[in-house]
């Protein structure tokens, strides 16, 4: 649940995360409820000089009502596009032990691999090793959704060697779900422009939510909604180590940009041009939205808060300043330095401070290895060979900045382990005392986190008691459904009503008995008109209340 940039003005603690579990469970439970019943179709791998099974499966069976399983540890060629046309594509890892199955990309007999995943309706995808490596060496791979108005719920997945984007918009109000996957090996040696998470493509987005996630090793924009709009963008909760350029937050109406641990973002520099989405030497990128129709400045909703940003290894930095005394800048215009970013947010995002529709707060600037030390990360000398090859000549062949360790198209068990050191200020500093970043680093913190109890203390592990306290809902206005939060100090008997300007109650719902700690609760007005609404919630003899605006 989110707190609203009037609530952070008021001086009410920030609560500003959505139980991402919670929220993906309601995305499935809703599209099931509009078939009869499901179908598991077991695909079996793909053995030796053999391709296309999963391909095979979906274009015979690809139905709302069908879930692909995939067996643990198998191997799925792709010859051609998984493509879906009007239903929902669902492909999951066969429950139990052992490595998850992986989708990788054949050529075919040209030499030519294709893009395995083009959904033309929703998409869900769990527990899958999604690896863009084809069969000959070549990287190729993202997965698209192509139609207006469809959703891509991403859970538990890996992505890795993917030459320019993993996920793309291809149509107008889609909408991203991305939870507790890792992401690394984005770019391409001869383009440095490439290697994003997430591409809009200029196409405008409805919502972009990304909770508890590692992304590492990318040589350009973490996510880049650049040229289209975004009504919601949520980061929340991410561990993003060693990425070339900025998160570019553009043109998104409504942000929570939350308890997200970033180091060492921007190691190639800046381009120290104006106009051009990532100018200034900030780490997050805005624009303004006065010369759109969509919505103003003025419109915006902005929270960025409780983030360890701003760090950068000092190797890094010597790389980019040795290029930067020695010779003529490669920049059109360029700033100062060629990066050692200075500020958190460009000067666009300054001016939705002034205008008061930004928060921020809360944010501090631990260094690696000044206080927090990985368990695991890359050798960060490959990403330093990698900037000096760029700032010498951006045009040649660049040497990858990748993960020198071998085998690393057989597996997960080969990737990185971002946990750190539990004296670290950052182990403290999400919001309500967490740890910062991906919390599936810190298992017992992850499921404190998601019980909605306090953090686990290595003192005490008995979780935090709170107070009741009720949180305006979000989004709001809204139309139909709203989402509110609630935290108890004790566990509770709650019973929430709904009234309107009159005072008649329109609706009473007994929550039952919930524990200590945080909660959500989805509410759906569809049955009322349009108006003013108040919410009384009531736990034991303490009832507070909140107002709401449905606007049809």
């Amino acid at each position: 649940m989110y707190c609203s940039t009037k609530q952070l003005k008021k001086g009410i603690p920030l609560i500003c995360r959505l139980f991402m579990a919670t929220l993906l469970y309601c995305l499935i439970i809703s599209i099931s409820q509009n078939v009869m019943a499901q179908t598991y179709i077991d695909v079996p791998p793909d053995g030796p000089n053999e391709v296309g099974s999963l391909v095979t499966a979906v274009e015979e069976n690809g139905a709302d009502d069908v879930i692909f399983r995939l067996e643990r540890g198998g191997v799925y060629w792709t010859d051609a596009n998984i493509t879906s046309v009007g239903y929902h594509l669902h492909i999951e890892a066969a429950e139990g032990e052992g490595p998850p199955p992986m989708i990788r990309p054949a050529v075919d007999l040209d030499g030519v691999s294709t893009h395995p995943i083009h959904a033309e309706g929703d998409l869900t995808l769990r527990g899958i090793y999604y690896a863009g490596l084809d069969d000959v060496g070549n990287w190729n791979g993202n997965t698209r959704l192509r139609t207006e108005n469809t959703r891509g719920v991403l859970d538990n997945m890996h992505f890795d060697f993917h030459p320019c984007f993993i996920l793309r918009s291809d149509a107008d109000n889609t909408s991203w779900f991305i939870s507790n996957s890792q992401f690394r090996h984005m770019g391409q040696e001869t383009d440095p422009n490439c290697g994003r998470v997430f591409d809009s493509r200029g196409n405008n987005t409805d919502s972009l939510v990304l909770v508890n996630n590692t992304m590492y090793l990318g040589t350009h924009f973490v996510i880049r909604p650049h040229g289209g709009t975004v009504n919601y963008l949520e980061f929340d909760h991410n561990t993003v180590v060693d990425w070339g350029y900025q998160i570019d937050i553009g043109l998104s109406k409504e942000v929570v940009f939350t308890n997200n641990l970033i180091m060492n973002v921007g190691f190639r520099g800046n381009s120290g041009r104006e106009g051009v989405g990532y100018s200034d030497q900030s780490l997050l990128t805005f624009m303004r939205a006065d010369s759109i129709e969509a919505y103003n400045d003025a419109d915006r909703s902005l929270v960025i808060s409780n983030n360890n940003m701003g760090t950068m290894l000092q190797e890094y930095q010597d790389v980019l300043q040795e290029h930067f005394v020695a010779g003529e800048p490669l920049w059109e215009e360029p700033v100062q330095d060629p990066f050692l970013h200075d500020q958190l947010i460009d000067s666009v995002g300054q001016h939705l401070v002034d205008i008061g529709v930004l928060v921020m707060e809360n944010n501090i600037e631990e260094q690696e290895n000044e206080g927090l030390t990985f368990t695991d990360r890359p050798d960060f000398q490959n990403v330093v060979d990698y900037v000096d090859a760029f700032l010498t000549d951006p045009s040649q062949e660049l040497p990858a900045p990748w993960d020198r360790r071998d085998n690393l198209d057989v597996g997960v068990d080969e990737w990185r382990d971002f946990s750190y050191n539990t004296d670290a200020q950052s182990y403290t500093a999400a919001e309500n005392g967490f740890p910062l970043g991906d919390l599936n680093w810190f298992p017992e913190q992850l499921q404190a986190w998601e019980d909605g109890s306090g953090p686990v203390s290595a003192e005490n592990p008995e979780t935090i008691a709170r107070a009741f306290r009720l949180f305006d809902n979000y989004p709001n206005p809204f139309n139909p459904t709203t989402r509110i939060a609630f935290e108890l100090a004790n566990s509770s008997e709650v019973i929430m009503e709904v009234y309107n300007v009159l005072g008649e109650n329109v609706e009473t719902i007994n929550l039952g008995t919930r524990s200590a700690g945080f909660h959500t609760v989805t509410y759906n007005a569809h049955n009322l008109s349009s108006g003013v609404y108040m919410v009384r919630m009531q736990v034991g003899n303490e009832v507070q209340t909140i107002k709401m605006t449905l606007m049809r």
